[in-house]
Parts: C-alpha cells; structure tokens; sequence
C-alpha cells in the first residue's frame, strides 16, 4: 500500500547495548506517526557485523577490522548528520542486527531495518515510509567519510527547487539522493529504481534515465569519491594522512586509520589480513548502503 510502513523495527541505540530488533527508541525520539514539517536524513548502512561488512576489504584488514571500520563509518556520518539542525535523520540497517556500539546515547539515531531483495527495491521502500512522514528525504551511504555537511545542506536546498537531487561517485554510482515528497507513489518509487545496474558504471546513469523518463527534475551536487576496494582505501589513508580537514571531517575513521598505519610494512603498504571471513561482497556502488 501507498507509504505503508514497514513491520516495526526501531531500535535502541545507546552506549555499548546490543542492537535489538524489537523495542523503542526513547533517547532521540520515536519514529513519527503522522507527518511533519521537517525533512529527513537517512543514512543506508550494512550493520557491522565480521564477515559482513566492507567484505571487498576483508583479504586487506580482516572481518574484524572490515566490521571495525564499517563502525567508525558509521559513526561518522552520524556525527555529519547530527550538525543539521531541524532535520530528523534515521538509520537504515540491513545484514545482521548485533552489536552496534555508540559511544554513548545521544549519537543515537531512529534505525530501522532495510528491506528488499536489492538496493533498488530497498530504497523504494525506505523513501515510501520517509516521504509518507516528511515533505523531503535524503538518503546517504557511509562510505564517503570525507563528505562535507555543506554538501547535505545542499542536496536539501536542490530539493527546494527540483524533484530530485544525485550526489555522483567517480565509479558511476552515487552517494546520495534526494526526492521530494511528490514522489511518495509506489508506482513512481518502483519505476525510478526498476532496471538500475547496481555496482557497475552505469548506475547513476540508470537512475538519471528513469527521472527523465518520468518527466522529472534533477539537481546534481559535486562527485565524492567512495570506499569500495584495496585501492580506495589507500586513497583514503593517503588523504587523511596528509590533511587535517580530512581528520577532522570523519575523525573516527581517522583513528581506524592511524591504527592500520602502525601495521604497515616498510614499503608503506598495509600488510594482507588473513582470510577470515568468506562472506560475499555487498558493496553497491549507487549509495546508499555498503
């Protein structure tokens, strides 16, 4: 049905507590029942759980510490979402609900759990429930740490003026999108993501085609590089490496960082992780979930 919810799945998400798929949250607000004002934020995110998380990099830093920077991502990105003021922002899990370990309660973020058989048909979903409660919905992922807050502002602005709003990745995916509250039809959510060719070059294509041929409007915002693979990841430790303003704007991932780079061999490359883990990759390159 039209912006029909999905079975309840908000989650407390405080201090060391276990993820739990049942109960409320009650340190940042429940999740609304009829609709406001404010504009949303999402943030898609796979839990992270060892040998499900960033598992393309788990041959470089293990399940563990795959799971370890999927939780500095994370957090991140919620400290990003948490200097937007009068913007209600939600968590949107998918994979195991375990351990999600915040370091304490007012991180905490309204979460739910993804739902769908792929990305397309998860986000479909998701900006029913967001857009059935709020006039405007952004959704993020969680691996592109050096994301400004600027650029948020910004995607929420486009939406003042166009239907639709895409944040470009260099791979061909995107980082971000951003729809307006005109798009709360099933049929229109279905149709903007039917056909999409996740993880490959083509994605955002794919979705720009599908807004055209709805007849609609989009805004793109600048392109942001992601974190998918070995070489992305040396790109990232490279930058925060030898920038401050990277440190401060993903500060936990800074510190995973720091602590990867005591490991490093004397070529400066970081030394193969043992095969820990076999999970699959799930790392869609059209954000918003990795």
């Amino acid at each position: 049905m039209l912006g029909m919810a999905e079975p309840a799945a908000n989650v407390a998400l405080c201090g060391s507590s276990a993820l739990r798929q049942t109960g409320e949250f009650k340190d940042h607000g429940r999740a609304p029942t009829r609709p406001s004002a404010q504009a949303a934020l999402a943030i898609f995110a796979r839990a992270p759980v060892p040998g499900e998380a960033k598992t393309r990099l788990i041959p470089l830093l293990g399940a563990r510490g795959s799971a370890e920077l999927q939780q500095a991502l994370i957090y991140d990105a919620l400290a990003k979402v948490r200097r937007l003021r009068s913007i209600k922002h939600y968590l949107f899990l998918s994979g195991s609900h375990r351990v999600l370990k915040l370091k304490d309660s007012s991180w905490a973020a309204v979460c739910k759990r993804q739902r769908g058989r792929d990305l397309g048909v998860r986000l479909a979903r998701a900006f029913a429930w967001l857009l059935r409660f709020h006039p405007a919905a952004v959704v993020i992922g969680t691996d592109s740490p050096l994301l400004q807050p600027s650029v948020l502002r910004r995607a929420f602005s486009e939406l003042g003026r166009c239907d639709a709003v895409l944040g470009p990745c260099p791979d061909g995916g995107y980082y971000l999108i951003g729809l307006r509250r005109a798009f709360a039809i099933r049929s229109r959510l279905k149709a903007l993501f039917r056909g999409v060719r996740w993880s490959t070059r083509l994605a955002l294509r794919d979705t720009q085609a599908n807004l055209s041929r709805l007849g609609l409007a989009w805004a793109l915002l600048p392109p942001e590089e992601d974190l998918d693979n070995r070489r992305d990841w040396q790109r990232l430790c490279r930058k925060m490496q030898k920038s401050q303003q990277a440190q401060r704007l993903a500060p936990e991932t800074w510190r995973f960082v720091r602590r990867q780079t005591l490991k490093t061999s004397p070529r400066g490359e970081m030394r193969k992780a043992p095969a820990d883990a076999s999970a699959a990759a799930w790392s869609p390159r059209a954000r918003s979930a990795s």
